[in-house]
């Protein structure tokens, strides 16, 4: 205890310094990742297309990433830093289904890929599964740390 100081309060923090700055670099590939897709698919617009679903489909799988990556990301830095249970466990959700299905079209399925699509593709594809393995350590370490903060208050209610 610091002398002069006696209602200072320790807390420990489970946040993840990892998954921080992974969140922190993904957000700015996203932006890197949406600009570039967006003057790609008014590149796209000129291609002919074998399959008029591959043509019609690519605009709103973009759109859809897009809502899903501000979402996901906004649970991930909410969850993490402030310790959030509910938005942690939204971040995973998040990344599992609307995130995985968009990123593998986007990356591997969509008709005419450029180069940047594919390579782009994998950095957030990678950035996905780190991201996923730290907020599932994280997870699990709020719930530990939650569930003794409750054990505890409940011991001193007694």
């Amino acid at each position: 205890m610091i002398s002069g100081h006696s209602n200072i309060v320790v807390t420990d923090t489970v946040s993840s310094v990892s998954l921080q700055q992974l969140l922190y670099y993904n957000t700015f590939s996203s932006a890197v990742y949406l600009a570039f897709s967006i003057v790609n698919l008014l590149n796209k617009q000129d291609i002919h297309y074998k399959s008029s679903l591959n043509e019609q489909l690519l605009f709103p799988m973009i759109m859809f990433w897009t809502i899903a990556e501000v979402c996901r990301l906004l649970c991930g830095y909410i969850g993490n830093l402030q310790e959030k249970v509910p938005e942690i466990s939204a971040f995973l959700v998040i990344s599992i289904f609307p995130q995985l299905p968009a990123l593998i079209y986007l990356t591997f399925l969509q008709e005419h890929a450029f180069p940047f699509d594919k390579i782009f593709g994998w950095l957030l594809l990678i950035f996905l599964a780190f991201e996923f393995i730290f907020a599932t350590i994280s997870f699990s370490n709020m719930i530990k740390h939650q569930t003794a903060q409750f054990y505890r208050l409940c011991q001193e209610e007694y």
